[in-house]
């Protein structure tokens, strides 16, 4: 499963800054947080986990910060398809 196979744009993808976030954030740069909890629900990441800015001229919508939990963030979503 891939976030395109989720019917969601992904425009670019890099390395962050630092490798040391223990756990996967997201960052919602438009304060579209309706839309931003579908992901982490999606995603089975804690909804306490996003960061929320109002900068509605950003270029991006969402920023997934991939933490250190990132092999149980795939596997329950793999566990997931496997229900389906």
């Amino acid at each position: 499963t891939t976030l395109k196979s989720m019917g969601f744009n992904v425009v670019r993808f890099d390395n962050s800054g630092s490798f040391n976030y223990d756990k996967t954030l997201i960052v919602d740069w438009k304060s579209n947080v309706q839309n931003t909890l579908v992901l982490t629900d999606l995603l089975h990441i804690d909804p306490r986990r996003i960061i929320v800015y109002d900068r509605p001229k950003k270029t991006l919508d969402i920023t997934i910060v991939i933490g250190k939990d990132w092999q149980s963030i795939f596997e329950k979503i793999a566990g997931v398809d496997h229900e389906s």
